[in-house]
């Protein structure tokens, strides 16, 4: 996944999902895809504690700490991110 942040398209449109819920532990997975010619391809898939904005603010911003400037083509971040809901 983060030899796809070294591509340019990697930061135009982010696609974000997240799973439809969490397990047991109150674990949920969000992905991250970009939309290229061939399809979807995956940037980054990060795990976090329940479904809460102060959680998900702070799982993306874990995110852009590790991947730093590098992350979506080296913009540091997307053009625009679409989520589901």
């Amino acid at each position: 996944m983060q030899r796809a942040h070294d591509k340019p398209f990697s930061g135009n449109i982010v696609f974000v999902n997240r799973s439809g819920s969490c397990d047991q532990t109150n674990t949920c997975v969000t992905f991250m895809f970009t939309a290229t010619k061939i399809g979807a391809i995956p940037l980054a898939c990060i795990l976090h504690s329940s479904q809460t904005e102060e959680t998900y603010a702070n799982a993306f911003s874990t995110f852009k700490q590790l991947m730093g400037d590098q992350a979506f083509g080296g913009k540091g971040e997307p053009d625009l991110f679409m989520t589901d809901d």
